[in-house]
């Protein structure tokens, strides 16, 4: 266990069985008693599922906006490639590769909208609204951890049982939240 010593602020190693004794800093030689503050604890409150919810559900809606817009200007390249909104072969095969390259652009930009926000801000502007933040280990994740966090939301989306996780935990986490 570390200690300080509160005349020179030096960093020493102090035993369990000296607390609340005299000893003499190894620094500055000066007679101090060994002391240890109290446990910091978390002092936010943990958001409940509504507030979760309704901060998804404004991300999303953001997020639907902006991939909406993508859907448009892909589909208005479509319509100026000659033979794209044909039935042919040329046609079906470009507005495949369109509609492809839209949705990969789409969850790009959701990847992206998550790990920004998260990394530089600790919070979505969904989450901004509801005042809450996420935080991994008392500071803002990672952009890797946004990122991963993102795909794991998505996996929670996907077999919705990471969302049900949220009704048991004490703490309302989802399986993105662990």
């Amino acid at each position: 266990m570390l200690g300080k010593c509160p005349n020179c602020g030096k960093k020493f190693e102090i035993q369990p069985d000296w607390i609340g004794k005299a000893a003499e800093c190894p620094y500055c030689h000066e007679q101090i008693i060994i002391e240890i503050d109290a446990p910091q604890f978390n002092t936010q409150q943990v958001a409940g599922i509504g507030e979760r919810f309704l901060a998804l559900l404004f991300d999303g809606l953001i997020l639907f906006v902006v991939n909406a817009v993508v859907r448009i200007i892909f589909t208005a390249i479509a319509m100026a490639i000659p033979n794209a909104a044909s039935d042919s072969i040329g046609g079906i095969i470009i507005t495949a590769m369109l509609n492809i390259l839209s949705s990969i652009l789409g969850c790009a930009i959701g990847m992206a909208y998550e790990a920004y926000f998260l990394s530089i801000e600790g919070a979505t502007p969904g989450k901004k609204i509801f005042h809450l933040k996420v935080q991994y280990n008392g500071q803002n994740p990672s952009i890797v951890r946004s990122i991963g966090r993102h795909f794991a939301r998505t996996l929670s989306s996907l077999i919705c049982f990471g969302y049900i996780m949220a009704f048991f935990s004490p703490e309302h986490r989802t399986l993105h939240d662990i």
